[in-house]
């Protein structure tokens, strides 16, 4: 449990960093310096391949929990209940916002204002949450439910 606790918080810092890279991009453009270009990026492919990485294995740990405690593919009325996991209903809510302000923004042609980079970022974000906060996942991460120290 430890180490799905662990890749879970590591999943969700370096989803966070990715989607905090694309507020940064804009100011590398205008740097005569080579050198933050070659961070930002850096940064980037390696939140980006942590981030997957970690929800990856952190699935891969659920799902060896899963089989170790024999548990049932059919779902529950428990299970069915979404509305009770709130950090994955606020990333859904902000990934429809994300959505209609970038079509709001294409509309009205402010495209090259950095508000677009704010709204990419926030849907980046909003669809990695929504992924890691996944209901069985998280709900097993909060109450403490797994097996051993998978």
């Amino acid at each position: 449990m430890k180490m799905m606790k662990f890749y879970f918080r590591m999943a969700v810092i370096f989803w966070t960093i990715f989607s905090g890279t694309f507020l940064i991009m804009p100011f590398t453009r205008s740097m005569e310096k080579r050198f933050p270009l070659v961070l930002m990026s850096f940064l980037f492919w390696i939140s980006l391949a942590a981030g997957l990485g970690s929800i990856v294995i952190v699935r891969i740990i659920n799902k060896k929990v899963n089989i170790k405690n024999k548990v049932n593919k059919k779902k529950s009325k428990e299970q069915k209940k979404t509305y009770k996991n709130i950090p994955k209903n606020v990333a859904d809510v902000v990934f429809i916002i994300s959505i209609f302000l970038i079509i709001l923004i294409s509309i009205n042609g402010w495209q090259d204002r950095y508000i677009m980079y704010i709204t990419i970022s926030m849907l980046i974000d909003s669809i990695g949450m929504h992924f890691v906060f996944e209901d069985s996942l998280y709900k097993r991460i909060i109450n403490n439910k797994g097996v051993g120290d998978l």
